[in-house]
């Protein structure tokens, strides 16, 4: 079961190695009688190696600090720089290309940072950079208010959702940072700073959707919506009528609340079928709203998902189910809170052997059709099991510099189960480049936090303003505090240059990471 990502809970252990032993077997806790004792031998040997969600990332680190207040970051930034370590971030470690972790690094778990309070007159949130959706979530609803802009899942941090700019189900809609009034963020001299549109705006525009780069964001006022019932509908048509059918019924749509597409994946309409879902508000709105609930049938949903990644009969049967039963779930009242708090948990466990791989590109809306048209032979030509394909609505991103939707876009997510092998990683690779040029020679971009298959020409393309990036994080970073693996995919050679420039590089070339 622990193989299957199932968490185990093994009961009272005191031997320390007993434990490491039900650990490596992928228990994830142990009851003890001896806590103390137990951390202090354990700490050692399972704080030096961390992963993120995906499973794939294994790097050793220095040491892993669980921050909670100002003073613990600064204190963590001073041990960086006394041991000539770099710092990485991280909240719930959901990227999937190294975005939070470095090998030796010093990691800082941002999770303790997560107090809420909210202002009724402004209606404004302001949340820890640690504090996680799901206790924004909690936090709002009996206060009659919801999350405007979040991931379709609630479990990522919103220091990790602003260093994405995530976006989500809310349509004619920019990503997050659109939401975001000011941050708090600090340097890596110790220094605080406020940012906003008006105060600090470089660093504003360079922390969100900067990946932890810039410094680590303390705090953040954002936006809220008012918490709404809604009743869901949804329209089954070919692709072709998709962007059509969005304009009529979202766009244009006065009762829209959340939105999205899905493609159909079965060979039969591979990509050929498009759903459009759409909840709107329901007539008369109650005065007061049912409480926020879980989502329901997890486990039924699980095994009809992880079905269509075992045969194209799964696929079938998902989308069957889709169009016929969807709709009736939610199609008699549900809150918007209740919408976005789904169990993202029905994707797991993982089939043994098999991990789950995402991408997601950006195309203007008006060629939206050719994009999927052209992207759809390459992926059977790849023979890659796609599960999923979401489509989401992006409007232009004016607020940061590594802005994926310069102008107005969709997002289309794409889900793959990928063999655990080096062949399969090597396909991946191949097919992650070709789809990522053909998403730049249709105008578009692509998504920054998953696996780094893409080549960093093609990053430049799609992100042109990295040079001004790399500007203001040499600026207030100049010893390069903050970095990650990521960061070495994406500015290895800028490093080194700028490195020569400054004199830094000695003769036989050796960078200063």
């Amino acid at each position: 079961m622990a193989r299957n990502g199932y968490p185990l809970v093994a009961w009272t252990v005191d031997d320390p190695e007993l434990a490491l032993a039900l650990f490596e077997k992928g228990v994830r806790g142990v009851e003890t009688n001896i806590p103390f004792k137990m951390m202090k031998r354990l700490h050692s040997q399972l704080s030096q190696t961390v992963d993120d969600a995906s499973g794939l990332n294994l790097t050793r680190v220095a040491q892993v600090i669980r921050v909670q207040t100002e003073d613990d970051v600064r204190r963590a930034l001073s041990l960086a720089r006394s041991s000539a370590k770099k710092l990485s971030i991280a909240g719930r470690r959901h990227s999937m290309g190294g975005q939070t972790l470095g090998t030796e690094h010093v990691l800082l778990d941002t999770t303790g940072l997560n107090v809420l309070s909210y202002d009724p007159a402004s209606e404004l949130l302001t949340a820890g950079g640690g504090a996680t959706w799901a206790q924004i979530q909690r936090f709002l609803d009996p206060l009659g208010r919801s999350v405007w802009v979040m991931q379709s899942d609630n479990i990522f941090t919103v220091g990790g959702s602003l260093s994405v700019n995530a976006h989500g189900w809310e349509p004619c809609s920019g990503p997050i940072a659109s939401t975001v009034e000011r941050i708090r963020l600090m340097l890596a001299s110790g220094e605080v700073r406020t940012c906003s549109r008006r105060e600090n705006p470089e660093l504003f525009r360079a922390a969100l959707g900067g990946y932890g780069l810039l410094g680590l964001i303390l705090e953040a006022q954002i936006k809220t919506a008012p918490n709404r019932l809604y009743r869901k509908t949804a329209r089954f048509f070919p692709v072709a009528q998709y962007a059509a059918s969005f304009e009529k019924h979202v766009t244009n749509n006065p009762n829209r609340g959340l939105a999205y597409g899905r493609l159909s994946v079965d060979d039969r309409n591979f990509l050929s079928e498009a759903g459009l879902h759409v909840y709107e508000m329901a007539f008369p709105q109650p005065k007061a709203f049912p409480a926020m609930t879980d989502e329901g049938l997890v486990q039924l949903k699980r095994e009809i998902f992880r079905a269509s990644e075992r045969s194209d009969l799964g696929k079938v049967l998902r989308w069957i189910a889709e169009k016929n039963v969807g709709t009736w779930l939610d199609g008699g009242g549900v809150t918007r809170n209740t919408v976005m708090n789904p169990e993202i948990h029905f994707l797991w466990p993982k089939s043994p052997g098999k991990h789950d791989v995402l991408h997601e590109y950006f195309v203007p809306c008006a060629r939206l059709l050719s994009f999927v048209n052209a992207m759809r032979p390459v992926i059977r030509r790849h023979n890659a099991n796609l599960l999923n394909m979401t489509i989401r609505d992006v409007r232009r991103d004016q607020d940061t510099l590594l802005s994926y939707a310069r102008q107005d876009v969709f997002g289309l997510v794409l889900f793959f189960s990928q063999d655990n092998t080096a062949q399969a990683e090597d396909s991946m690779r191949r097919l992650t480049q070709e789809l990522v040029e053909i998403a730049l020679n249709h105008g578009g971009s692509f998504y920054l936090p998953y696996r780094l298959h893409y080549t960093r020409a093609q990053f430049r393309r799609a992100y042109p303003a990295f040079d001004d990036f790399l500007a203001v994080k040499h600026k207030y970073d100049p010893d390069t505090i903050f970095s990650s693996v990521f960061y070495h995919h994406i500015a290895d050679e800028d490093l080194r240059l700028s490195a020569q420039r400054s004199g830094l590089l000695g003769a036989a070339g050796v960078t200063t990471e």
